[in-house]
């Protein structure tokens, strides 16, 4: 018998849709743009001769019609990978691909004993990766060192505890899937008979907030990229020198088995970088030019010190003890990425890690 259906692309971009009740995260789940799923959906519709969304501002919500559809279609493609689990012979393994971050130690894993616990799952590990990988569809799944929730992912901390941890992160419709779960379920417990590794944190300092004029005043900022923990330095110029001195103080007062590496922007104030890494065995990196998305945590920290000294202030008559105060303030900040916990209370955590 000959069925007259949609497309099954269309169909999984509504079901998709529909069950985060957003094009974006559809589109992260699916490895798509969100263009492609709102004309998917479009096309469905058209084909329906109905809408199965109202699309209101930064909302959408299904139709009643939509919701009736979206209990079939879940059922209907439920049973086609029910249908190709069957169909699969004996002795296959489905392939799944793991993505792990450069300094994962793949022994602590102990995968070659999951490959022998597991023979119905075909393990192929992918290292170095990271989330681009997990966009692209290239890997089914990512270990990374992470806090917050990616759009459209799941993320799952192997080891228990609030301190810098390898976290699984895969996409919200295969999360569930057994092979996945099984993988969880053995990196969990192989952090707990290992050990969490120890937290290495990286340092993200961007460029000085100044403020021209006859007081020409500055105010170098690092922050920790995984706590976002702030640390202010205040600096009396903008000269390679000055700045460099003001770092290695500051840098010093931080725990140095922690802290490996230093990203800074394309400006030359650290021109002298050389004799910052002699001073403080803290390896420098340089983002790209015009990217200032490779340092967002400081750019983000940039926003949030404009709340204490906004544009035109005269830096130069903030005392250090003043700055000590406001970095205070911000460390003690719950913030939404670190699920509502403090910077502060974050990399407290990591240095007891250490311990």
């Amino acid at each position: 018998m000959t069925y007259l259906l949609p497309p099954l692309s269309p169909l999984r971009a509504f079901e998709a849709a529909a069950r985060h009740l957003s094009f974006k995260l559809a589109a992260h789940e699916l490895h798509v743009t969100p263009g492609a799923i709102s004309q998917q959906v479009k096309t469905l519709e058209d084909r329906l001769g109905l809408r199965l969304f109202e699309r209101l501002h930064k909302q959408l919500v299904l139709t009643p019609a939509a919701q009736d559809y979206l209990v079939a279609v879940r059922h209907a493609l439920r049973s086609i990978a029910d249908a190709t689990e069957r169909l699969k012979p004996n002795g296959v393994a489905t392939v799944v691909t793991v993505g792990v971050h450069p300094r994962f130690e793949l022994g602590r894993a102990r995968l070659d004993r999951f490959r022998a616990a597991h023979p119905a799952i075909g393990l192929r590990i992918l290292q170095p990766a990271g989330l681009h990988e997990l966009v692209e569809g290239k890997i089914d799944a990512l270990v990374l060192r992470s806090f917050g929730n990616q759009p459209g992912y799941r993320c799952d901390r192997l080891a228990a505890g609030s301190e810098v941890g390898d976290c699984l992160i895969c996409p919200e419709g295969t999360a569930d899937c057994p092979e996945i779960a099984s993988l969880r379920a053995w990196l969990r417990t192989a952090a707990q008979q290992t050990g969490a590794p120890r937290a290495v944190l990286r340092l993200a300092i961007g460029k000085a907030i100044c403020c021209p004029g006859p007081n020409n005043s500055y105010i170098a900022t690092l922050v920790e990229r995984h706590t976002r923990y702030v640390m202010l330095a205040k600096v009396a110029g903008k000269d390679t020198r000055t700045v460099v001195t003001a770092l290695i103080k500051q840098a010093k007062k931080l725990p140095k088995e922690l802290y490996k590496s230093l990203t800074w922007d394309r400006g030359k104030e650290l021109t002298a970088h050389r004799r910052f890494t002699l001073a403080t065995n803290i390896d420098v990196y340089f983002c790209d030019p015009q990217s200032p998305w490779q340092r967002g945590s400081n750019e983000n920290t940039n926003g949030l010190l404009r709340q204490y000294f906004p544009q035109g202030t005269d830096l130069s008559v903030h005392s250090q003890a003043h700055l000590n105060k406001v970095a205070r303030q911000l460390n003690e900040r719950p913030r939404e990425t670190l699920q509502f916990e403090t910077p502060a209370e974050r990399f407290n955590a990591c240095v007891a890690s250490t311990g």
